[in-house]
């Protein structure tokens, strides 16, 4: 079967998500990527809505504290990146639709057990976002990366070289070391 690059024709019963073509997949990946962070602000705007900032910002941090290590296993399984050093948190991360989908970012992997990822450009600054909202995924990022990191080597060391905010729109946002 011909692989479809979209599907404006009749509708095929039959139609698997493999039928379509690799540049149609791209497109599919980063519409589920923007869906998958859009969902996670929504949620928290409703969280702190109902329940105020205080109770909001808990509740959204214990959710991705329970789903970050299923976030790790889901990707890790689909890539089949079964590494415990640096290159596997950075294809991880390549990977990972809230991160390799959404964020203007670089790894620059030294050696398999040491690397810096830097986010150029980050969604927590959108133009309009309110400031606490920012610190609060500030922070998240500050501890998620960690986690992340940990549930993949928990003897890997994160270290934060420069924390947001970017000073400039050139200027990066944020920049991590990882060593093992």
């Amino acid at each position: 079967m011909e692989e479809q690059k979209d599907y404006s024709g009749q509708f095929d019963s039959g139609l698997r998500v493999d039928d379509f073509s690799k540049e149609t997949l791209v497109k599919l990946w980063l519409s589920s990527s923007k869906l998958f962070t859009g969902i996670a602000g929504l949620y928290l705007s409703d969280l702190r809505a109902r329940f105020g900032d205080k109770i909001g910002f808990e509740l959204d941090e214990e959710v991705w504290r329970k789903t970050i290590p299923l976030e790790i296993k889901f990707v890790t399984e689909a890539i089949n990146s079964c590494g415990h050093d640096v290159a596997a948190v950075f294809k991880f991360l390549q990977c990972y639709a809230a991160a390799g989908g959404q964020m203007d970012m670089e790894l620059d992997l030294k050696k398999e057990n040491h690397g810096i990822f830097t986010v150029k450009k980050c969604q927590a600054y959108a133009k309009g976002r309110d400031p606490e909202t920012t610190k609060h995924y500030c922070g998240m990022c500050q501890w998620g990366w960690e986690l992340q990191a940990h549930i993949i080597n928990p003897n890997l060391k994160v270290t934060c070289l420069k924390l947001p905010p970017p000073k400039s729109k050139e200027e990066i946002a944020c920049q991590w070391e990882y060593k093992l």
